[in-house]
């Protein structure tokens, strides 16, 4: 292989390894966690005497997997945006969570 190659590679799998393990972490967890009760609920012998896991657990793994693909894609691709913004010099609107719910709850009040 090419350096070339090897660089091309390495980006991929820091881009991809990397940032996909720190933002999904806790999607994935939440996932292995819901094949699992899936797993559960699909051997049990009142569903399908026991066999119904087959079905069940392939579907659950396809829709978290998707699920949690498409919001990695879609975090990346607003980072991404945001970072050509900034090396633009275009505006880029930080809001916070908590602050957003704090002004809700006033104008809920006082309004």
């Amino acid at each position: 292989m090419t350096s070339k190659c090897v660089n091309i590679l390495t980006y991929l799998e820091e881009l991809f390894i990397g940032k996909f393990l720190e933002l999904e972490g806790g999607y994935l967890a939440i996932g292995i966690f819901v094949i699992l009760i899936a797993l559960f609920v699909g051997t049990r012998s009142f569903i399908s005497e026991g066999k119904a896991w087959k079905k069940i657990v392939p579907i659950t793994f396809f829709v978290v997997s998707g699920l949690i693909l498409s919001h990695y894609f879609v975090t990346i691709s607003r980072m991404d945006d945001v970072k050509t913004r900034f090396t633009q010099g275009g505006a880029i609107i930080c809001e916070s969570r908590m602050l957003r719910i704090r002004l809700r709850k006033k104008c809920r009040y006082f309004c």
